[in-house]
């Protein structure tokens, strides 16, 4: 690993690289992009809001997810468009296609503070919580193989002890199972 200069002096949560050359990343308010493989990295945006994961699904179509605001972009991050995200502070996300997308993480308001997966199938139009666990937590990534298929990893805490869970589902985020 090579040491990198980031142009920021803010804690980074999240990077995705689209191929070899251009990559985002993300800080709790600032939006950074690289062209050049991560040899210089320029702030392309400071917003008001508290930024997490970002994801792309390809050179066009990317999501950053944020505690009650989601960033979209359809041009490859050349301008991004805000739009409601599920009830949840995210450490992570994920989209099937530019409808289907998942946000896990702790939950906020009403939710409570327990590890929360939510879903959306009309690209954050919407959120439906489909998944909650444990007392105080949060979820801390997950992967999907396919549509139906993902595996997540949540830490939380409840009276007094750490649990630490490996899940999966096979029904798109419907249920949730330890494999």
């Amino acid at each position: 690993w090579v040491l990198q200069a980031s142009g920021t002096t803010n804690h980074i949560t999240s990077v995705h690289f689209i191929d070899t050359l251009k990559g985002f990343a993300v800080t709790s308010s600032e939006l950074l992009k690289t062209t050049d493989g991560g040899q210089n990295w320029f702030i392309q945006d400071t917003m008001n809001a508290s930024l997490g994961p970002i994801f792309f699904i390809d050179n066009n179509t990317g999501f950053v997810a944020g505690n009650g605001t989601m960033l979209s972009t359809v041009n490859g991050g050349q301008s991004w468009n805000t739009k409601n995200c599920a009830d949840v502070i995210p450490t992570c996300f994920w989209a099937i296609n530019s409808d289907t997308l998942f946000t896990g993480g702790m939950g906020s308001g009403s939710l409570g503070s327990t590890p929360t997966i939510a879903k959306s199938v009309d690209g954050g139009v919407t959120w439906n919580v489909f998944h909650q666990t444990g007392t105080y937590g949060g979820f801390n990534d997950m992967f999907f193989l396919n549509k139906d298929t993902a595996f997540a990893t949540a830490s939380f805490f409840a009276q007094g002890y750490s649990y630490y869970i490996f899940e999966k589902t096979t029904d798109g985020g419907l249920s949730w199972s330890y494999p």
